[in-house]
């Protein structure tokens, strides 16, 4: 057991659908700006759906939860710019902690 047995279970038939299945969602590109054009607001705005993401994980809630936070967090803060530009519902979310985890795994693992 060692780089064969691991070279082996990648090439399996599940995780060639996974790897496919990649390809053919969005990427994290996709929900996140350009830094060349974010203010102070969008980063304020970025660290607090960054954080609000981390939580949901943490806690292990189902991404379902986070589609009304946007919503929940203007009626709560609703003096705060960061409050009314936020928007991090489940796809987002989701996009996140997957970002997060896979460069993290990469990271870590040399994946």
């Amino acid at each position: 057991m060692g780089v064969s047995a691991i070279t082996q279970h990648q090439d399996k038939k599940k995780h060639k659908e996974i790897e496919e299945e990649k390809m053919k969602n969005e990427t994290m590109r996709s929900f996140v700006r350009n830094k060349a054009v974010l203010g102070t607001i969008d980063m304020q705005v970025a660290a607090a759906e960054g954080t609000w993401a981390y939580h949901v994980a943490k806690h292990h809630q189902s991404f379902a939860s986070t589609d009304c936070a946007s919503s929940l967090f203007k009626v709560l803060f609703p003096a705060s710019d960061v409050a009314k530009k936020y928007g991090c519902a489940q796809d987002k979310t989701a996009a996140i902690i997957k970002g997060v985890n896979s460069i993290v795994a990469k990271r870590d693992f040399n994946y």
